[in-house]
């Protein structure tokens, strides 16, 4: 990327003037090849740099660095790095010449700071997540305001449903790491143990009929699986870019599917004092809450309090409406305390719900009520609101605890 950009104080502001050309343009009238830079001797570059001090101060940036990368540059893969010193700043702010330009939308930059400071952090910043069914991901804040993060969470799995399928002519051999596809539908990891084949005695071959497989959760049922109920894993280990991606959460492959909200953005809404109330109730739910809704975009916490019908316990502990329904926080008082919302799960993508129950069925009831989100809402309306004596967790965050910040900064052109 060939560029100036001059860096002041100002927090949380970036503005940029890039001017890349889409591919059609590039293909009817490809760019003229760019011109050689001219070289400046000793007084130039010391000229200059006193008109750049200059500008800067009557600019309002006395304290302002001038950055420019090698331009220009040639077109293939190339990389820049620059460490430039500015004590004592509170904020960042990065202003693009109006001649800064790169060959194609590909191009990216990223800041990494020293130093960091939350009320100085907003749009472009890299933060982690953590997530309340185990591990954390890394994602990049898109709005903030004083109290409040929307973070876009990182992915990296692909968006096609048949990305990972298995060919039958390089099926899965004993030992591989595999998917494997229950019949509630949803895929959870597991281990090929072996392989039965079938002979074929007109085509003098042998083929795989099924495949015998050791669930990672050390489940005994289901283990003889078909060519067609086996994938690839969808993440590889050797493929993770840093373990923190969406898609390396521990519970991931079932609870979020291959496709979490449908190939498009994950999203999570993170709050500076996050949250959590637990709420008895002791008369039906429906008296206070009159009805949940659903947003697949939070993936992490879809279900909300859409609206109060009237006085209730949720609201005299301090929850209030766009509150999030936390399924997940209530994962280990399920087996134990919430027959209630155990019982409005019931059958819910083909998982019944028995009484007592294990914590390895709550978390494949759970696992089952994120991939039907629709049937979910349908019965926590329609069964849950009808419920007393049932004791719900309710938050306002989609993580249990503040982001933290990393050291970087994310922009993509």
């Amino acid at each position: 990327m060939g560029c100036n950009a001059s860096k002041g104080p100002p927090a949380g502001e970036t503005k940029a003037d890039l001017q890349p050309q889409t591919s059609m343009q590039r293909q009817e009238s490809p760019p003229p090849p760019p011109k050689p830079a001219e070289k400046l001797d000793a007084q130039q570059i010391k000229a200059l740099k006193h008109k750049q001090r200059k500008l800067l101060e009557e600019s309002g940036f006395p304290r302002g660095v001038v950055v420019e990368t090698r331009h220009p540059y040639e077109a293939r893969r190339f990389s820049w790095k620059q460490s430039v010193p500015m004590e004592g700043t509170t904020g960042l702010g990065v202003y693009f010449c109006n001649q800064c330009c790169t060959y194609d939308e590909g191009a990216m930059l990223r800041i990494y700071a020293g130093g960091l400071q939350r009320s100085a952090s907003g749009p472009g910043a890299r933060v982690e997540v953590a997530v309340t069914s185990g591990g954390s991901v890394y994602g990049t804040v898109l709005e903030r305001d004083k109290s409040c993060w929307l973070v876009q969470l990182d992915q990296q799995r692909s968006v096609s449903p048949n990305a990972h399928a298995l060919e039958e002519e390089n099926g899965p051999k004993e030992g591989d790491r595999v998917e494997a596809r229950q019949s509630s539908g949803i895929w959870y990891p597991a281990t090929v143990t072996d392989v039965i084949l079938e002979a074929d005695w007109y085509a003098a071959t042998r083929t795989p009929s099924f495949y015998v497989v050791d669930w990672d959760d050390g489940a005994q049922e289901e283990q003889e699986m078909k060519p067609y109920e086996l994938r690839r894993p969808t993440i590889n280990g050797t493929n993770k870019s840093n373990g923190y991606t969406f898609d390396a959460l521990p519970r991931s492959v079932p609870r979020y599917s291959a496709n979490p909200n449908d190939g498009q953005g994950c999203y999570a809404l993170c709050v500076e004092e996050p949250k959590s109330i637990w709420v008895e109730y002791a008369d039906m739910i429906g008296e206070e809450i009159s009805s949940f809704c659903l947003d697949t975009s939070f993936v992490l916490t879809p279900i909300k309090i859409e609206a109060f019908q009237g006085p209730g316990p949720a609201q005299r502990a301090g929850v209030q409406q766009g509150w999030f329904l936390d399924l997940a926080g209530m994962e280990k008082e399920m087996s134990q305390h919430c027959q209630g919302v155990m019982d409005s799960l019931d059958g819910i993508g083909g998982i019944r719900a028995t009484w007592p129950t294990a914590p390895c069925e709550v978390s494949k009831l759970l696992d089952a009520c994120f991939n039907n989100l629709p049937d979910l809402l349908r019965n926590l309306n329609e069964q849950l609101l009808c419920k007393s004596g049932v004791k719900l967790l309710f938050s306002n965050s989609s993580s249990e605890k503040p982001v933290k910040l990393l050291p970087e900064a994310a922009a993509f052109y």
